[in-house]
């Protein structure tokens, strides 16, 4: 973002969006956040009269837009978004002439219809000023590398890559690290194998909530939902046994004051001691 803006400058991002975005966006550059509100009633979808909305806004508070970001595939809320609401957006930030950041760091960790598509791809059979186009990529998520921090920058302006090319200086990447990875990553077969396998463990889990059952869950309100109601709970470190539980206590708190079929005096498998999560993992 110091490649992009200046302090008091602004990004519109699509609600919910991921919390860190705060944190990561706004405590050193100085950039101001204004959501463009998203509805429930079509699927959190981002649509062109929110992008509109939040622009207008954000112009009678004076604040200057230099343009937008986005996390495809969504994070919090894990959602795709489709070919014609991506074009959609490029032609939104090309009419406005700002810019278009897309975080796409979680890029193979899609498990079902539609498909992901990168805006590189949307872009290709468009009309549209790609130096207004980057990309942001990461191999914590899809490869679980949190720890080594290793970050990518894809941009089509030159001027942003040299400026983040000097300013990589300040956090490079070890050489032991960069000869792992490369060799890694050089192993197209094991690559392919490691995000089937780990597509396959994400998809059998689930994850569920609540207060009064003593599961973890982040409010919606934490990612600027603008409606009530909604939370996310993530559920990446938890055995088999673990995740039955968390469905056994989810399942009990949503049918109180209903009928269970559960034996007179026998605890439900939630009240059960000595039960937490596990960070071991599993093989399906």
């Amino acid at each position: 973002m110091f490649c992009l803006v200046d302090p008091g400058d602004a990004f519109l991002v699509p609600s919910s969006y991921y919390p860190g975005f705060v944190r990561d966006l706004r405590w050193r550059t100085g950039l101001e956040i204004v959501p463009v509100n998203c509805k429930s009633s079509n699927n959190f979808r981002i649509i062109r009269a929110a992008l509109e909305e939040a622009y207008e806004k954000a112009q009678r508070s004076n604040i200057k837009v230099k343009g937008v970001i986005i996390a495809n595939p969504s994070n919090p809320l894990g959602t795709i978004l489709d070919r014609e609401t991506m074009r959609s957006l490029v032609r939104f930030i090309n009419e406005k002439n700002i810019h278009f950041v897309c975080d796409e760091i979680y890029a193979a960790t899609v498990f079902s219809s539609p498909r992901f598509i990168s805006v590189a791809e949307i872009i290709q059979d468009m009309d549209c000023n790609r130096v207004l186009i980057h990309i942001v990529y990461s191999l914590s998520k899809d490869m679980g590398f949190p720890g080594f921090r290793v970050g990518i920058v894809y941009s089509f302006n030159d001027v942003v890559v040299n400026c983040a090319w000097k300013m990589s200086s300040f956090g490079l990447v070890s050489s032991q690290t960069q000869y792992l990875l490369t060799s890694m990553l050089s192993d197209k077969e094991f690559v392919r194998n490691f995000l089937r396998e780990s597509s396959k463990r994400e998809k059998w889990n689930c994850g569920v909530i609540i207060n009064e059952v003593k599961l973890n869950v982040s409010p919606g309100s934490s990612f600027q939902c603008s409606e009530p109601g909604w939370f996310r709970v993530c559920f990446a470190n938890i055995d088999d046994e673990t995740v039955e539980v968390a469905l056994d206590r989810i399942r009990a708190f949503v049918l109180q004051g209903k009928e269970e079929d559960q034996a007179p005096g026998k605890p439900k498998r939630w009240q059960k001691k000595n039960l937490h999560p596990s960070f071991s993992s599993s093989r399906l």
